[in-house]
């Protein structure tokens, strides 16, 4: 006898395999289960990532506004006026504006609308329509601040140029 003890049981070579097998697989189990430390450096990486995906991403939001219109002299007349406000978070500090405007030519004259954003010029567009007709267009501009977009139209001929139902959309899109 090679002083091996008894055990019940043991006598069976298919339980014993099966029995075997089970063991290496809880011990390989065992073996891939990740420790704390693991977990929380992956969970940090994660983080770090979306933080990451979330300063990247642009972030979309828009602002609009109207006038009933007016009868535009030779000076400047402001029709409409909106703020623009950047999204700064997840270090976000620049924003594109897509500005959108559309009005009616409603009587004879030479209408011209004029874009500003924060006292910078951002678009302008000619009434060369026929009366009745809408006009307008659109233009982008950057920035690094949150800014008054404001619109003002006048006469470019010597009589007034009315113009009816004026509106702006601003879409600010803010980036990294």
């Amino acid at each position: 006898m090679t002083g091996a003890k008894y055990a019940p049981g043991r006598m069976d070579e298919s339980a014993n395999r099966v029995r075997d097998q089970r063991r290496l697989e809880r011990e390989k189990r065992e073996a891939n289960r990740p420790t704390g430390t693991e977990i929380a450096q992956v969970t940090r990486r994660l983080d770090e990532q979306q933080e990451r995906i979330m300063r990247t991403t642009p972030v979309f939001s828009t602002v609009s506004g109207s006038s009933p219109g007016a009868s535009l002299g030779g000076g400047w007349t402001r029709l409409v006026s909106v703020h623009a406000a950047r999204d700064t978070s997840h270090g976000k500090r620049n924003a594109v504006l897509l500005i959108s405007v559309t009005a009616a030519k409603t009587g004879d004259g030479m209408p011209l609308l004029k874009c500003l954003a924060g006292g910078a010029a951002a678009g302008t567009f000619p009434g060369v329509t026929a009366n009745g007709d809408d006009f307008g267009g659109s233009s982008s501009t950057m920035v690094d601040r949150d800014v008054d977009v404001v619109l003002y139209g006048r006469s470019t001929v010597s009589g007034a140029s009315p113009v009816g139902s004026v509106s702006m959309t601003v879409t600010v899109i803010s980036l990294a």
